[in-house]
């Protein structure tokens, strides 16, 4: 099956599209499974038979998504990613991965996903390590032990052999990617943990902050907060990234902004 304008508009839904993709990389590779793709993929390879057979009754995920059309692509950068493929997966992936997307001052647009890394750091240590690691200066085993006691050296060494991590003659851990996307969904589950490390018996020492905010808010108004919001994250990441302010002292972030709502009710931007 060629793969050409007319067949991807007659492939209005996500799960369409996605089914009219796979069907074509298989033509393509006639000696890959579906089974082997979908490991290849970093799913089960259950997923990929309900796209192919219909049965999903929403869309995938957008990091499911994100996974297929990834390896199918074969592009691990997402704003790229989103330039060579058709909507509705385009649009799609546009909104839910706009924060490594349409911010032009993160890493210049070359944030790679890796469907592979973010199964990985699933597991908060491995999370952690991998986080430390891809700090410019990286982290090491002292600073691992610190925080996760002697079973981090063991974690240290399982992301060395998945080919992850690299040590140094220095005995600094880097990561081999420090410039990644993890799944939000992922990030969103450690982020309790992280916060676990908020000390408020050293307020003191001026390194940590905390406010809780809120109130009844319109639309307009959360549009401006969220502009404020990201014009100030720009700001802290380009100090983060300056050289003038690297040091030793791990140092962390968590945003987040929503609505005390089950239900979301309508779009904004």
């Amino acid at each position: 099956m060629e793969l050409t304008s007319e067949n991807i508009v007659q492939a209005c839904t996500i799960n369409s599209q996605l089914k009219l993709l796979i069907e074509v990389y298989l033509e393509k590779h006639p000696h890959i499974s579906l089974f082997a793709l979908s490991k290849k993929m970093s799913l089960g390879d259950a997923t990929l038979r309900r796209v192919m057979n219909g049965s999903l009754k929403s869309s995938p995920e957008p990091n499911t998504v994100l996974n297929i059309v990834s390896i199918l692509y074969r592009e691990k950068n997402i704003k790229k990613l989103t330039k060579i493929i058709n909507d509705p997966i385009k649009g799609y992936l546009e909104t839910a991965f706009s924060h490594f997307i349409f911010e032009d001052h993160f890493s210049n647009n070359e944030v790679a996903y890796l469907p592979e890394l973010n199964q990985i750091l699933k597991d908060f240590d491995f999370y952690l390590i991998y986080k430390l690691a891809a700090n410019k200066t990286g982290t090491d085993r002292i600073k691992i032990n610190e925080l996760l006691g002697h079973w981090g050296n063991k974690k240290v060494n399982e992301l060395i052999g998945f080919g992850y991590v690299k040590e140094n003659h220095l005995g600094e851990l880097h990561a081999c990617n420090k410039v990644f996307a993890i799944d939000p969904a992922i990030a969103l589950m450690h982020a309790s943990e992280l916060i676990r490390f908020f000390k408020l018996n050293q307020v003191e020492l001026g390194r940590n902050l905390f406010f809780s905010l809120s109130e009844s808010l319109n639309d307009a108004g959360i549009t401006i907060i969220k502009k404020i919001q990201k014009e100030a994250l720009s700001q802290i990441h380009n100090i983060m990234k300056n050289a003038n302010y690297q040091g030793e002292i791990p140092y962390f972030c968590v945003n987040i902004f929503e609505t005390l709502e089950l239900n979301q009710k309508g779009t904004i931007q």
